[in-house]
């Protein structure tokens, strides 16, 4: 967490208002059993999937904090771009343009886009990647799954996708895409596999939900 993340839990933990906190992670949860209770983070699987032309194209799509592991993954697109040199990099991580222009990256920057747009451009990628360091949800990953795009996704992503055991290491991460488009998983099988992952989440939150609600 981010210091002003942790300054606001404590806000919220002394509120008198409050009388219970949702944490998406368990061990905070368990931190702070006095008002905190873990559920999983609700899923909607109403984005359609992408039918149209795919790219040799890579999504690195966040907000771009540094739990975002942004500069191992942009280091790995560039390893992955040396055996793929057609390959581009779809990303809008900007105050990392430096470090593209600097490793001679195929990359197109993108603003925030509205949301049509940005689900053409990211379901018209190969991968997505998204090798975090901290995470307990990730509805990126999500989206680009439901629109058919399989993501190398870090052990901190609780979303399907192609593990990376080491995502500080962009020799790790390079080798899972490489993995990726060797296994070809068919867009309907990726979205698939994101629907059946929101099925259950949900029922888990409708579970939990009730059991803190129900509870003194």
């Amino acid at each position: 967490m981010e210091p002003v993340e942790i300054e606001y839990l404590q806000h919220i933990l002394r509120d008198p208002r409050i009388e219970k906190v949702w944490f998406g992670d368990p061990s905070l949860a368990q931190v702070y059993p006095e008002k905190g209770f873990h559920a999983p983070y609700p899923f909607s699987s109403d984005l359609p999937l992408y039918t149209g032309p795919k790219r040799d194209a890579i999504g690195l799509f966040n907000p771009g904090g540094l739990k975002k592991n942004n500069y191992n993954q942009i280091l790995a697109a560039e390893l992955f771009q040396r055996s793929h040199p057609g390959w581009i990099l779809e990303t809008n991580v900007a105050n990392y343009e430096p470090v593209m222009k600097s490793l001679g990256l195929r990359y197109r920057l993108h603003p925030w886009l509205p949301a049509e747009e940005y689900h053409q451009v990211l379901g018209g990628c190969r991968i997505n990647m998204a090798c975090s360091w901290a995470e307990t949800n990730n509805y990126q990953v999500a989206e680009a799954g439901l629109l058919g795009v399989p993501s190398v996704i870090s052990l901190t992503i609780p979303q399907p996708g192609i593990e990376c055991d080491y995502p500080n290491s962009p020799e790790e991460i390079a080798s899972s895409m490489e993995y990726s488009i060797e296994q070809r998983e068919a867009p309907e099988e990726v979205r698939a596999s994101i629907t059946a992952f929101a099925e259950e989440r949900n029922l888990e939150l409708q579970d939990a939900l009730t059991k803190a609600v129900n509870s003194p």
